[in-house]
C-alpha cells in the first residue's frame, strides 16, 4: 500500500504535530551536512596534495564504483520508510517490519564488504599495483559503499521520529573523519587514514543499531533472514519496481558522467574537474535532502490528514531553507572562483572559468529536483517519481552525442548535462503538484 494511493498513515495527536520542523533536528542535521560538505572539499584539497592527478582520478573512479552499490537498493529503503512511518504513526509495532528493516541494513553492509574484497582483486588484476595500493583502493571502496547501509539506518530513524539521536552520531562521525583526513597533510599515511575512518563507521553502526533495537525499529532475531528478504521483495514487487526505476535512474544520472568523461577526455585533469564540479552538486544535494528530511514528518502526517495547506507550507519552508544557501554559494563562486579553485586544486588541475556557471545552474536545478522528488517519494508516489527520473535519464543519455556535434570539451559536456538535468527538475515539480499536492486536497 502506498501513501499516494490511499491514506496509509493515521493522524497523530498531540502538540508536536503542529510544528513544521524539529529545531534540534535542524541544528544537528545542519551541523552534520556542513561537516559532509566540508569533508568533500577537504578531501579534494588533501588528495590533491598527497597524490598526483592520475592517482587522484583512480580514487575518484573507485569511489564511484563503491557508490554504484546504490543500484542494489532498488528503492527498497524509501519503500520501507513508507511502511515504517505508517506503522509508527498508527502505533502498530509490527515485528515483521523490524525484521525486514534489520535484514535490509545487514544485506547492504554485507554487499559493501563483499564489494571491497572484490575491489582488492579486480584492481590488482587490471592494474600493476602492489598489495598495499590494492588495500588502499578496497578500503576507500568500503568507506564509500557503507553509505548505503547508513542511508537505510537514517531513513529508519526518521520514520520513527528518532532522528535527533541519529544525527548526533552522524555529526560526530563527520567531524572526526575530517580530523583524520587533515592529519594526512601532516604525514599520516593514506592507508592509516582509511583504516581509521572505516573503524569510525563500525563504531557508529554499532551505536545506531543498539539504539534502534531499543526503539523496536530493528529486530535482532536473524532467524529466517533470507526468507524474510525474499518475502519482502516478493510481496512488494510492484512498488519496488517503481521505486527501483526511480532510484536506478537517479543513480545513472549522477554517475553517467564518470563513465563518459574518462573515455572521451581521459583520466587525470578532466576527471578531476568533473569530480570537483560534482562534489559541489553532491554536497548541495545532501544539504537539500537534509532540509527535506526536516519537513518529511510534517508532510507525511499532513497528507494522511488531507491537510493540503500544511503540506504546501512545509514544502515551501524546504524551498526557503534551501534557496538562501544556494544564493550565497553561487555568489561566492561567481566572484571568487579563480582564487578558490586555485587554492582547492593546487598543482593538480586548473578549473575553466566557464565551469562556474555550470555549477550555479546545477545547484539551482538540483534544489528544485530534490524538493519535488522528496515529496513524491516520501508520500509514496513511486510511479510518478519513476516516470520523471526515467525521462531525465533519457535526456542526459543524449548529452555525449550533443557534445560531439560541436568541438568536444569538458566544458561543453557539463553545459549540456546541466541543461538536460534542469529539464528533469521541472518534470519533478509538475508530477509533485499533480500527485501529493492534489491528493492532500482530496482531488
Amino acid at each position: 500500500m502506498t501513501i499516494g494511493a490511499e491514506p496509509a498513515l493515521a493522524p497523530r495527536s498531540g502538540p508536536a504535530k503542529q510544528r513544521l520542523i524539529s529545531i534540534p533536528f535542524l541544528l544537528l542535521r545542519g551541523a552534520s551536512t556542513a561537516g559532509l560538505m566540508a569533508a568533500a572539499l577537504i578531501q579534494i584539497y588533501v588528495f590533491a596534495r598527497v597524490m598526483n592527478a592520475e592517482q587522484f582520478s583512480i580514487f575518484i573512479l573507485v569511489g564511484t564504483v563503491g557508490y554504484s552499490l546504490w543500484l542494489c537498493d532498488l528503492g527498497a529503503v524509501k519503500f520501507l520508510f513508507v511502511r515504517l512511518r505508517a506503522a509508527h504513526l498508527s502505533g502498530d509495532r509490527d515485528p515483521l517490519l523490524g525484521k525486514q528493516a534489520m535484514s535490509v541494513v545487514l544485506l547492504y553492509a554485507l554487499l559493501a564488504l563483499v564489494g571491497a574484497l572484490a575491489c582488492f582483486f579486480v584492481v590488482g588484476f587490471f592494474r600493476t599495483v602492489s598489495a598495499h595500493e590494492a588495500t588502499e583502493f578496497s578500503l576507500f571502496f568500503l568507506f564509500t559503499a557503507l553509505n548505503l547501509a547508513w542511508y537505510a539506518l537514517r531513513n529508519i530513524s526518521i520514520a520513527i521520529d528518532d532522528y535527533v539521536y541519529f544525527e548526533s552520531i552522524e555529526a560526530l562521525r563527520r567531524f572526526a573523519s575530517i580530523g583524520v583526513m587533515l592529519a594526512m597533510l601532516g604525514g599520516l599515511p593514506v592507508l592509516l587514514f582509511l583504516v581509521a575512518v572505516n573503524l569510525l563507521w563500525g563504531l557508529c553502526f554499532c551505536i545506531a543499531i543498539v539504539r534502534m533495537r531499543g526503539k523496536i525499529a530493528l529486530r535482532a532475531d536473524l532467524r529466517g533472514t533470507l526468507e524474510i528478504l525474499r518475502r519482502f521483495y516478493r510481496d512488494n514487487r510492484a512498488d519496488l519496481i517503481r521505486s527501483g526505476t526511480s532510484s536506478t535512474s537517479d543513480f545513472y544520472i549522477e554517475t553517467m558522467p564518470y563513465l563518459v568523461v574518462p573515455v572521451m577526455f581521459g583520466l587525470g585533469v578532466p576527471t578531476v574537474i568533473l569530480d570537483t564540479v560534482f562534489k559541489f552538486v553532491r554536497g548541495a544535494n545532501l544539504y537539500y535532502h537534509a532540509i527535506c528530511e526536516l519537513v518529511v514528518p510534517r508532510q507525511t502526517s499532513a497528507l494522511a490528514e488531507r491537510d493540503a495547506r500544511t503540506l504546501i507550507r512545509a514544502t515551501l519552508l524546504a524551498v526557503a531553507l534551501t534557496t538562501l544557501p544556494t544564493l550565497i554559494v553561487s555568489a561566492g563562486l561567481i566572484f571568487a572562483a579563480e582564487t578558490f579553485f586555485r587554492l582547492l586544486l593546487g598543482p593538480v588541475a586548473t578549473m575553466p572559468s566557464e565551469v562556474v556557471w555550470v555549477i550555479v545552474a546545477l545547484l539551482f536545478a538540483t534544489q528544485v529536483q530534490v524538493v519535488a522528488h522528496s515529496l513524491l517519494i516520501h508520500s509514496g508516489f513511486f510511479r510518478e517519481a519513476a516516470r520523471a527520473m526515467a525521462l531525465t535519464a533519457i535526456a542526459v543519455t543524449l548529452v555525449p552525442a550533443a557534445n560531439l556535434i560541436g568541438a568536444p570539451s569538458i566544458v561543453g559536456f557539463l553545459s549540456f548535462y546541466a541543461a538536460a538535468f534542469a529539464c528533469g527538475a521541472v518534470l519533478q515539480v509538475l508530477f509533485a503538484i499533480r500527485g501529493p499536492v492534489q491528493a492532500a486536497r482530496g482531488t
